[in-house]
């Protein structure tokens, strides 16, 4: 409240100014005002462009350390799973995983019929709850011997199929960073570009909207 006092102070005592003021005077006032004004809206866009590039690093730096920690799980997981290599696949693996990742994060085991192969196959998920403040997983597929053979794990054939994605994610967030100022202005070309168009004539941009001239709009 006493900020908003303060403002209606400074208003009256300028404008009880500018009127005292010669002609000369009130021109030097106006622009002044007009500077001032100016720089005070520079400022504002400055801190909204800190704010919002912060916000954008934190979300950044909290899905890093999210996919590293799941990275350390789903190594953990891989070495518990290479030394059930030969033994038949049930929750034992998913216990034993368990056991060795703690409270944090969770081992789930889903064994299903995959019908390029003929033959069931394991996919172990490794699921983060409420670690860095964030919820994420990953999975890996399992290879089994056949049915007749008693669907025991096949280390050396898991192996070979594995397709983890962490490394990349933890990269593109990496590189998300370095690109923000970059991507930023791009945007900003955009919303410039979109100003100068809502100023076109109004008839031909609606039947461009109608013929879907502009594409690619589900990128914005």
């Amino acid at each position: 409240m006493k900020i908003l006092e303060k403002i209606r102070a400074e208003r009256a005592a300028w404008n009880e100014a500018y009127l005292a003021a010669s002609e000369e005077e009130r021109e030097r006032m106006l622009e002044e005002k007009a500077r001032k004004r100016e720089e005070e809206e520079k400022l504002r866009q400055q801190r909204i462009y800190d704010d919002r590039k912060t916000r954008f690093f934190e979300k950044c730096d909290k899905e890093i350390a999210c996919a590293k920690s799941l990275k350390k799980a789903i190594k953990i997981a891989l070495d518990v799973t290479k030394s059930f290599d030969g033994k038949v696949l049930n929750n034992r693996l998913t216990k034993a995983i368990q056991d060795k990742l703690g409270k944090y994060i969770s081992a789930v085991l889903n064994i299903s019929y995959d019908y390029n192969t003929k033959n069931n196959v394991g996919k172990m998920t490794i699921r983060e709850g409420n670690f860095y403040g964030c919820y994420d997983s990953e999975d890996f597929k399992i290879v089994l011997s056949p049915l007749e053979d008693g669907n025991r794990v096949m280390w050396k054939e898991t192996e070979e199929s594995l397709s983890i994605q962490l490394d990349r994610r933890i990269k593109e967030m990496q590189e998300a960073k370095k690109s923000y100022d970059k991507v930023y202005r791009k945007a900003k070309a955009i919303e410039k570009a979109i100003e100068e168009y809502s100023n076109v004539n109004f008839y031909v941009r609606d039947f461009f909207k109608t013929e879907n001239v502009i594409g690619k709009t589900y990128y914005l």
